[in-house]
């Protein structure tokens, strides 16, 4: 696949840039982006292109950071904010992270997760600048979206200072099937997350998962997966509703194994 003098993959500009930009642009340094649509407006975040691992790793270059700050603050008066991970936020959590690292091991799967090494950091960052955004506008949604670990899952994510919840939502995969023990291990692991705090102790919050309704309570759930998010708004200037849904199959028939109640 051939690259720019960055490193930067010109398959992923014509995959994924040439949506955004005209074919003939040079290739930029990340490829996050933003869209706003009614009441939502969305934010995607790109933790590979700038991506490194080590003592001084990073996830996200300071330019991307400044202009997720920009997005929060011009779209404060929407009803749902959605930020797009590619690698959820919660998912390792950081002593098993930390174990893991000390493994004689290459080609591993975890070493570019939100917990592991330099990268706590950036986290650390996100959730400041997420918590400030929430209490600064505690009527709007706030709602991470992410899938790559092969599970499909929906958190509470509340603030142990109060103010309004952060929701994380994770579906993967829609193709891909994996083995049952590394279903079971992904279902472990996405249920040790009991709380999420910055290295300084200064911003914590509980990690729940939500309750299902009407038999639908699959959640984590392990198989081929698509996720949806229902936005109600009651009435005209009301605070809006979210409904998070799971979709497996059964056969070529798609069936929803988990529904959550309105948030």
């Amino acid at each position: 696949m051939a690259t720019d003098r960055r490193g930067c993959p010109h398959g992923v500009f014509d995959y994924q840039g040439c949506r955004l930009w005209p074919a003939e642009s040079p290739l930029p340094a990340s490829f996050h982006s933003s869209l706003s649509y009614g009441h939502t407006a969305t934010f995607i975040i790109d933790i590979r292109s700038n991506r490194r691992a080590g003592e001084n790793g990073q996830l996200y270059d300071p330019q991307q950071e400044e202009e997720l700050g920009k997005f929060l603050e011009t779209n404060r008066r929407k009803k749902a904010i959605f930020v797009v991970l590619s690698v959820p936020v919660v998912h390792l959590p950081r002593f098993v992270a930390k174990r893991i690292a000390r493994l004689p091991h290459t080609g591993e799967d975890f070493s570019d997760r939100w917990s592991s090494g330099a990268h706590v950091q950036d986290r650390d960052r996100l959730l400041y600048r997420l918590h400030t955004h929430q209490q600064q506008n505690p009527a709007q949604k706030l709602v991470l979206l992410s899938g790559d670990i092969h599970i499909g899952c929906a958190h509470e994510i509340p603030w142990l200072d109060g103010g309004p919840s952060m929701y994380q939502f994770i579906s993967s995969p829609i193709t891909h099937t994996t083995p049952l023990p590394i279903k079971l291990g992904s279902k472990a692991l996405i249920r040790m997350n009991r709380k999420v705090a910055t290295l300084d102790g200064k911003r914590q919050a509980r990690v729940k998962l939500l309750r299902g309704t009407d038999r639908k309570k699959q959640n984590p759930f392990s198989g081929l997966n698509l996720g949806l998010i229902e936005i109600e708004t009651p009435a005209p200037g009301a605070d809006p509703k979210l409904r998070f849904l799971l979709y497996g199959h059964k056969g070529d028939e798609p069936v929803c194994v988990f529904q959550s109640e309105q948030v």
